[in-house]
């Protein structure tokens, strides 16, 4: 029987070594990957998001031309033709999936680190080059099965709405799915290949790379249309694909406007409108697009293969967790049960003198500032705005003269009282709020993968004070961004006033804009990521990625109606900002109108922004309340293992 068993067991390790090692790496992450919960909770999110935003801008109309004006026919498009949709994925809904990949790819590597199993892999027979070519390709799937999702929803929409509206064209699969093909595939490969690497190559340094990887992504649609100044279109580094639908839709402008003269009755829109309902589902030239995108999948493979060339086994592996756990450690030694009485009289004169909630706070603090990445995020930080600030500076760009003089383009700065009110909701401010998720979701939930939950649990104090320390200690890191985005204003403003010959700041609209519409959404979003990520530890992933998306959704989504139509009266409660700005503006557009000579006066005026001030500190009230709840159903040891 022995003998039997021993030469199974020598077959199986033929069998084994006979087997390139890169498949059971790939295999196990995969199942692992495939039997958590929380990733068929993204997958349902990621699906009802993309459902919701689709219903949401789908069915919209997009109006190509007026004739006749005021009450002659328009030239329209439908929403969910190719034609609205080769300009709706990458300037919306691509956008919003880029959030997806760095957050299910960075952590592949370094979560061995945490989880304490890092050594133990690294113990074994397995190339480093089958281990994380394995893990990326485990990874880079669940991406690419996220991105069909995607596809799913666009056609599940597509259909339901021809179905329940008679008068939408039938989606052409075809054509949708090539631009989802050649727009979606290569942003998903090139920032799975870029976080994966980044995040393998600086675990230490993991929540400043998704930052940056983020912020990057956001600021490259600006940068790829900058670009087209001096590049042809199709050589402008793209990844969102802006620039190419930006071009696509001159195609089908042009298919659709060539041999048409001039419209002089109804008859000829009729007519113009029966041949844009062919043009509009036709497949556009998507060809001379394709190099530049077959080699943002060269760059993320790229990525990943400097990963694995300078990937090394051993090298600091418990330096991330050893330092994270440092401090920590200082709370575990005043709050424990010492058994000598000259060293319990020392610690409860110690907790005496300083309230529990301090002594967590100053603890969490104290860790902070003495990480490096730490203070690298807040210089990163602090040029990101200053970056930003610079690119708002051109708060709007118009005409003045016209019939009554010659026609000049005129820039509102930024900077100024009128600039301001578009500045912050529209530029600044959004990068801040998809940031803050990341920032203090985590606050409580890290203990349950560090493995000293239990340690901390432990001690005498008292849980509503472990949970407020630790939030009180986030508020203030976040506040303190808020404060940077602030300096980072007044600092543009001023080199402009001084250097560039622009107006000088408003100083007084920018602290009000700031205060009225900057910290209340500071306070909500910290207190909501801090408090459902406290209370749900296991999906703090899902949960950083539902916020996250919910933050984008609205900067993205809501918008006073441009055509005079009543606003919903839910636009009203917009954390964002952006309808009270909308709604603050016009005075300045009044003013304007009534007199264009004055327009270095009217944009320094501050409008009063103080009615909306309930609104925004309803917002923060409930961020606070939240936390108050997650510190009040904050159970010591529930769900531990």
């Amino acid at each position: 029987m022995n003998v039997k068993v021993a030469e199974e067991f020598r077959h199986q390790c033929k069998v084994s070594r006979s087997r390139n090692p890169l498949l059971p790496v790939f295999g196990w992450e995969l199942r692992r990957l495939l039997v958590r919960r929380v990733t068929w909770a993204i997958t349902m999110l990621v699906f009802f998001i993309f459902c919701a935003a689709i219903w949401l801008i789908g069915p919209s109309t997009v109006v190509l031309a007026r004739y006749f004006p005021p009450y002659g026919p328009e030239l329209t498009s439908s929403g969910m033709s190719v034609w609205s949709l080769s300009s709706k994925i990458p300037n919306l809904l691509l956008l919003l999936f880029g959030l997806i990949p760095p957050l299910l790819n960075i952590d592949l590597v370094s979560a061995d680190l945490r989880r304490r199993t890092h050594e133990i892999l690294m113990a074994t027979s397995i190339p480093s080059w089958a281990f994380l070519w394995g893990r990326y390709l485990a990874g880079l799937i669940s991406s690419l099965g996220l991105a069909i999702v995607m596809l799913l929803a666009i056609l599940l929409m597509a259909y339901q709405l021809t179905m329940r509206h008679g008068y939408y064209p039938s989606p052409n699969v075809g054509a949708l799915t090539a631009i989802w093909a050649i727009t979606v595939l290569p942003a998903t490969i090139l920032l799975s290949g870029l976080s994966f690497a980044l995040g393998t190559l600086l675990p230490r340094f993991r929540p400043l790379v998704g930052a940056c990887l983020l912020a990057g992504w956001f600021a490259s649609a600006p940068l790829a249309s900058s670009q087209t100044a001096i590049l042809p279109s199709q050589l402008v580094f793209d990844p969102q694909s802006t620039v190419m639908a930006q071009s696509i839709n001159g195609q089908y402008r042009h298919q659709l406007f060539t041999g048409v003269g001039q419209i002089t009755d109804v008859q000829q829109v009729s007519k113009l409108q029966e041949k844009e309902y062919v043009v509009e589902q036709q497949m556009p030239d998507l060809w001379p697009w394709l190099p530049s995108k077959i080699l943002y999948i060269g760059l993320g493979l790229t990525a990943v293969a400097i990963a694995v060339a300078r990937f090394r086994r051993f090298s600091n592996t418990l330096a991330t967790v050893e330092t994270s756990q440092k401090s920590s450690l200082t709370i575990v030694l005043l709050a424990a049960e010492p058994t000598h009485a000259g060293i319990r009289d020392a610690r409860d004169s110690t907790m005496r003198q300083s309230s529990p909630v301090i002594l967590v706070l100053t603890s969490e603090l104290q860790r902070l500032a003495g990480q490096h990445r730490s203070w690298v995020f807040v210089g990163l930080a602090f040029a990101c705005f200053l970056l930003l600030t610079t690119f708002q500076q051109d708060a709007y760009r118009f005409g003045i003269g016209g019939a009554s003089g010659p026609e000049s383009s005129y820039v509102v700065p930024g900077s100024t009282g009128w600039g301001i009110l578009t500045a912050i909701p529209t530029g600044i401010l959004p990068l801040l709020g998809l940031a803050l998720p990341f920032l203090t979701a985590n606050l409580v939930s890290r203990d349950l993968h560090l493995r000293t939950r239990e340690l901390f649990m432990a001690t005498s104090i008292p849980s509503w004070a472990y949970v407020l320390g630790r939030y009180l200690a986030g508020l203030l890191i976040s506040l303190g961004l808020a404060l940077l985005m602030l300096v980072a204003i007044l600092t543009v403003g001023e080199i402009c006033y001084l250097w560039l010959g622009y107006p000088p700041p408003t100083i007084p609209a920018i602290l009000e804009t700031w205060a009225v519409i900057v910290l209340p959404a500071v306070i909500f979003l910290s207190g909501a990521s801090f408090a459902i990520a406290t209370l749900l530890p296991r999906l703090v992933n899902l949960i950083q990625v539902a916020v996250g998306a919910g933050w984008t959704f609205c900067v993205l989504y809501l918008n006073r109606p441009l055509d005079g139509s009543p606003m919903p009266s839910y636009y009203v409660w917009d954390p964002t900002g952006k309808i009270m700005s909308q709604l603050a503006e016009a005075p300045y557009w009044d003013a304007f109108y009534n007199n264009q000579a004055a327009i270095r006066e009217v944009e320094q005026r501050t409008v009063d922004l103080w009615p909306w001030v309930g609104i925004h500190a309803a917002w923060a009230a409930g961020g606070l309340a939240l936390v108050l709840l997650a510190a009040l159903s904050f159970r010591r040891f529930r769900g531990l293992r």
